[in-house]
């Protein structure tokens, strides 16, 4: 019997072990997938998280259950064993006085010890984003590049986050292919808007199955993950997050300053798979330096939520004392790479 208590303790040290790993790593997921919502979000990962996080709560299920199971019997054992004892006690305790060996008091004393000792063991067992843009509107054609272009808190971010629904207008619509994006399923949006930000998001998985995560592993071949990471040929995280787009093969893309973190000799390799990214795809970048917007088909010039200037570099530096044009002929950005926001002061 006690044996038995011995096993089934470390029985329940395994399966305690167990619970605390799953809940760490779904505390893990949690933390992750909260901290990477956009990320998530703009992939259509939800059902893909959700899945994950289950995976965890269904072995600490599991588990739990074995560990009540344990517990069960290590109880009822211990009892079985501090019940049993007392019968013992009392029959033997019993048999003494009847032959007067001893008399009650000292067999009531030695129960109560023997009884105070077993349960000694007992125990021992046991509204999001401010109001940035007014009045704003653009309307942009299929596969054409659009360029915006602003200092911080102009609204370029906030244009990007209502193309992905990942907040409603406070007023106004927003459509695509005319209809409004309030009547659009997530997931359906999710799937065909692909996106690469300055910092991506990478998750503690392979590069794999990083690259994999907005279609799915079972929905692409290895041979799409392997040619979408060559053409992403280009470095870092910015590498995974192309790759992901690419494999993705949406039909919007959106491209949140993908290049500012990097120096020139990086940024002129991103730009380039970029480039081929962008082939055929309605697109929105913001741009962190005007030498990448250069050639976009329209560059939008934003300061305080307004629109300021729209149109191609061509004609944006026909516009006498215009904003793009005076950050052009400062050669600032084109010459040095400095950010648009060190030098826009509007």
């Amino acid at each position: 019997m006690v044996g038995g208590v011995v096993i089934l303790g470390g029985v329940i040290r395994s399966l305690t072990a167990r619970i605390n790993k799953a809940n760490d790593h779904s505390a893990f997921i949690a933390t992750e997938v909260m901290s990477s919502m956009r990320t998530v979000r703009s992939m259509a990962g939800e059902e893909k998280e959700r899945a994950r996080y289950g995976k965890d709560l269904r072995k600490m299920y599991l588990a739990g259950i074995g560990k009540s199971v344990a517990q069960g019997i290590t109880f009822g054992a211990l009892i079985g064993i501090l019940w049993g004892t007392t019968a013992l006690a009392f029959w033997y305790g019993g048999g003494l006085v009847v032959d007067k060996t001893m008399d009650v008091g000292a067999m009531l004393k030695v129960f109560g010890l023997s009884l105070f000792a077993i349960i000694g063991i007992s125990q021992a067992g046991s509204f999001f984003p401010d109001f940035v843009l007014k009045d704003f509107s653009l309307e942009i054609t299929p596969g054409q590049a659009v360029a915006l272009v602003g200092p911080s808190g102009s609204g370029k971010s906030t244009i990007v986050g209502l193309v992905e629904k990942f907040y409603e207008p406070a007023k106004g619509k927003v459509y695509i292919d005319g209809v409004d994006i309030s009547e659009i399923d997530p997931m359906w949006l999710h799937r065909n808007v692909g996106i690469v930000t300055q910092e991506p998001v990478l998750f503690a998985t392979s590069i794999y199955n990083n690259i994999a995560y907005a279609v799915g592993e079972q929905n692409v071949t290895p041979q799409q993950v392997e040619e979408a990471a060559r053409a992403a040929n280009c470095g870092q995280k910015q590498r995974i997050a192309i790759a992901r787009a690419l494999v993705q093969n949406p039909q919007i893309l959106l491209l949140d300053e993908a290049t500012s973190a990097l120096d020139t000799e990086s940024e002129a390799l991103v730009q380039a798979a970029l480039d081929h990214l962008m082939k055929g795809r309605t697109t929105i970048c913001i741009a962190h330096r005007l030498s990448t917007v250069k050639n976009a088909d329209k560059i939008c010039v934003l300061a305080k939520g307004v629109l300021k200037e729209t149109g191609t570099h061509d004609e944006l530096m026909k516009i006498e004392n215009g904003i793009y044009k005076g950050l052009a002929e400062k050669q600032m950005l084109f010459s040095h790479n400095e950010d648009l926001e060190d030098v826009m002061d509007i």
